[in-house]
């Protein structure tokens, strides 16, 4: 649920340790405030609500290999507008490895959502709970020369929505939205031309699936796409300027 309203932010507290080189790390934020437009709707009232964000993450290492775990939890609750309210949790592990001139990365995160909206009907506004998860991957190559380094990457993300609930009309609940993966692809060249110029290129090409049984059920088509991209950067002591010029290509898919 985003809200694009006007918002009051009363109180913001944030909690970190302060240890140095800890391997575990906690941050904590509390947010509350009013907001116009609780349900970012045309039949949306004003409300107050209270945004909390706990995130604990904890690295290790043992030679070239460095690990890193992570889990974050969000939670939005609202005075009066109950249906509204929102929370997600995700957890994320994350390995790099070293070697020589080269670095591979690889991670994994998964999501939990339980998401509060509403579907507006007239000057009705019926309550919509709906629960997702999220499925994210990432593998990463980095090559590095004198004066140039190549970056070699493929990111794939995957959402599974869940039934919804609509209100009290009695309905059985029922998926409101298709599933949808992603797979990207992109390879990134930077050369040095002096200590102050780089050129660099780039490309890259994404697809979106959808399965064949939900494509007509919901209107999602699939959409396929690619761009090639170059440019400079320039550097000069505390300051950088980076401009590219490309191509973007895209094929729906149906």
């Amino acid at each position: 649920m985003g809200r694009l309203s006007i918002a009051l932010v009363l109180v913001v507290a944030t909690v970190v340790p302060s240890m140095a080189q800890s391997p575990l790390a906690l941050s904590s934020e509390i947010e509350t405030g009013w907001t116009s437009n609780a349900t970012d709707s045309a039949t949306g009232g004003a409300d107050f609500y209270v945004t909390h964000s706990h995130d604990m993450a904890l690295t290790g290492s043992a030679g070239n290999l460095l690990l890193r775990g992570s889990l974050a939890l969000t939670q939005t609750r609202f005075a009066s507008l109950k249906f509204e309210d929102d929370a997600e949790v995700t957890g994320a592990i994350e390995a790099q490895l070293a070697l020589g001139a080269a670095t591979l990365r690889l991670g994994y995160a998964v999501t939990q959502s339980w998401t509060g909206d509403d579907l507006s009907i007239g000057g009705l506004a019926i309550p919509v709970r709906s629960v997702a998860s999220e499925h994210e991957y990432v593998a990463e190559f980095t090559l590095r020369g004198v004066d140039q380094q190549v970056i070699v990457a493929v990111t794939g993300d995957w959402v599974l929505p869940g039934d919804s609930v609509l209100g009290e009309l009695g309905l059985p609940p029922l998926r409101l939205t298709p599933q949808v993966g992603s797979v990207a692809g992109r390879v990134d060249w930077e050369r040095a031309l002096s200590p102050g110029l780089a050129v660099l290129a780039g490309m890259e090409a994404w697809f979106t699936l959808v399965p064949e049984a939900e494509r007509i059920v919901y209107a999602r088509a699939p959409v396929d796409g690619g761009r090639v991209s170059a440019g400079f950067r320039l550097a000069d002591g505390g300051w950088s300027a980076e401009g590219k010029g490309g191509v973007d290509l895209v094929w729906p898919g149906g």
